[in-house]
């Protein structure tokens, strides 16, 4: 399956003039912001303890923290 997207991405260089290049490259670079935004917009935050000691969490007290007893 890559192969065959190579190939037809070759072909495309190869046949395509420059001005057409250019506007697929930002076609597919609006179509891929586009389905970002939308995907964020679709997925609610996560919670719950494994998202709280996920990446880039930043919570008041980290599940991995003594208790502000043994500090």
């Amino acid at each position: 399956m890559a192969a065959a997207g190579l190939l037809a991405g070759f072909a495309f260089l190869a046949v395509g003039d420059d001005q057409l290049v250019r506007r697929m490259i930002g076609a597919i670079l609006l179509a891929m912001v586009a389905v970002t935004l939308w995907r964020r917009r679709r997925t609610t935050p996560a919670s719950g303890p494994l998202a709280v000691g996920g990446y880039g969490a930043s919570p008041a007290s980290p599940p991995w923290s003594p208790t502000p007893a043994a500090r």
